[in-house]
Formats: structure tokens, C-alpha cells, sequence
């Protein structure tokens, strides 16, 4: 299950017609094509809160893997804060060159992400396998 927002934010300078809307999205293909529209819709920087399994789904995940390839070529900023554990030390390496910040938080629980224009909170992806 994944809630997704769009609502701007007061900073946006460019005319905003649509108006707020929530959506509760099920199935990993649905939520796995959200979060990389989520990416793909962002057009100047993306805040991320994630917990320590959030850095091995982004990795493994090539459709995940793809959008933060293609934000960071489109010059999206992306600050990433997670767990950062001995199990996931290793996709947390490899998604450093693919964001701009990657930062440490001990004890992260849920995750969410912020762009300019919408707000994403998967569920835990990890515990549905």
C-alpha cells in the first residue's frame, strides 16, 4: 500500500490549477510505477525520509534504480536520509553517486518523500515478501 499527495507548495512559482488529491495505490508493479512517476514529475528537488530497507529496494529495483538515474541527469537535487546498517551499507554506496546527500538517522520508522509538488509514504515493500 503507498498514500500519495499532490498539493503544491507556497514556493512554486508556476500556475497551479489542479486541486489536492490523495490516493491509496496497492500492488508493488502500481507502487513501484507511483514512486518512479514521482520521480519523473519533480522538477527541482526531492527530500527523502526512508528506513533502513529503503536503500536495497531503490538499488534492486531497476525501475526505482532508473528514475534516480534520470533525476540526477535531469539535475534534480535529492537529499536521501536513512539507517544506514551493516546489511544495507552496501546499496547505500551504490546509491550515493545517484543522490545529491546521503545522510545517516539512527532508528527510522516509515518512510516518506517530499517534492516541490507531491508528498509519497510507501509502506514497508520488505515485510509483503
Amino acid at each position: 500500500m503507498y498514500l500519495y499527495s499532490r498539493k503544491p507548495h507556497s514556493y512554486i512559482t508556476e500556475a497551479y490549477t489542479e486541486p489536492a488529491r490523495t490516493d491509496i495505490i496497492h500492488g508493488i508493479d502500481n507502487v513501484v510505477n507511483t514512486i518512479s512517476q514521482f520521480i519523473f514529475n519533480t522538477k527541482y528537488k526531492i527530500d527523502a525520509c526512508v528506513d533502513y530497507t529503503r536503500p536495497y529496494l531503490a538499488i534492486e529495483i531497476n525501475q526505482l534504480r532508473d528514475a534516480f538515474f534520470d533525476a540526477k541527469k535531469r539535475g534534480i537535487k535529492i537529499r536521501y536520509l536513512t539507517e544506514i546498517t551493516k546489511d544495507n551499507l552496501r546499496y547505500c554506496r551504490e546509491l550515493m553517486p545517484l543522490v545529491g546527500e546521503l545522510r545517516h538517522l539512527n532508528g527510522i520508522k516509515g518512510s516518506f518523500y517530499i517534492s516541490e509538488q507531491e508528498y509519497a509514504a510507501p509502506t514497508t515493500y520488505h515485510e509483503e515478501k
